[in-house]
């Protein structure tokens, strides 16, 4: 049986919308897609466009999360098809994730400089390295701007993830951007279950925190789940899919901080033999 054509509810009358002046016979201008109102300002309609607006996007995020866990293939497959409102962007589905892990490590994490400074320490002290006179203070900072920073570190992360699966799934036809996609969506939605965790894990010494192998494996799990629903894949391809996606970009960044590296340094010695 064909489906039916979608009906959108009329006005009596035309109107003209309020945000571009086309002329509307509906109540959604078919310019602008703005909802056609009174335009009459009051407290309670104020608050009442802004209470529906949030759960909208609250009713789209729990869906999006939901199907995520559940049938990732559809999300990604609705997405792919053109089937932008169906589901949560996943551009703003990562960034909004990426933004409350982010205040939640700031605001709940138990990392301390002075705490991290003294457990590096001992660390070295215990393989024997004399570190007494030693600070560790710009490692600490580096630590901590990574921890505030967390959604950008993440958003970094993207293109690399999206370019080695484009190399391990080079036999399939999905483009960069389709790649793209199902990275944010897998990347967030781990970030988003992951949170939990962030009130259990010692950023002071996080590698003799049973909680950090835990998130590892999580994330694993997470990853070679959407990966393997969405490409069709055995579970134990999704997860070397996965594995193969993590370490090929690890390597990748590795080298090419190696060659910048390299190309700084030359660089300096360049410069500073011309000024001597």
């Amino acid at each position: 049986m064909l489906s039916e054509e979608p009906t959108f509810p009329t006005l009596s009358a035309e109107k003209s919308c309020l945000n571009c002046g086309t002329e509307v016979t509906h109540v959604y201008c078919s310019n602008c897609g703005q909802k056609y109102e009174t335009g009459e300002m009051s407290i309670n309609s104020l608050f009442r466009n802004w209470s529906r607006k949030q759960r909208h996007h609250l009713e789209i995020f729990v869906l999006t999360t939901r199907h995520l866990i559940t049938q990732p293939r559809t999300v990604v497959e609705a997405y792919w098809a053109g089937k932008r409102k169906t589901y949560y962007n996943p551009f703003n589905y990562f960034v909004l994730i990426g933004s409350i892990m982010a205040f939640s490590i700031i605001q709940f994490s138990n990392f301390d400089p002075d705490i991290a400074n003294q457990i590096t320490m001992e660390r070295y002290e215990e393989m024997g390295i004399d570190v007494k006179n030693q600070s560790f203070s710009s490692s600490n900072a580096s630590t901590n701007w990574v921890r505030k920073n967390m959604n950008i570190i993440l958003m970094l992360l993207v293109p690399f993830y999206a370019l080695s699966l484009r190399v391990l799934l080079r036999k399939r036809s999905h483009n960069l951007a389709e790649l793209i996609i199902v990275v944010l969506y897998a990347i967030g939605l781990y970030t988003f279950l992951s949170i939990p965790m962030v009130f259990f894990m010692d950023y002071n010494d996080p590698f003799t925190n049973p909680v950090y192998y835990v998130s590892l494996v999580l994330m694993f799990a997470f990853l070679a789940w959407i990966l393997g629903h969405t490409f069709k894949l055995p579970w134990w391809r999704g997860f070397f899919l996965a594995a193969g996606m993590y370490f090929l970009s690890f390597l990748t960044i590795m080298v090419i901080a190696l060659v910048v590296g390299i190309i700084v340094g030359i660089s300096a010695a360049i410069i500073g033999s011309m000024l001597n």
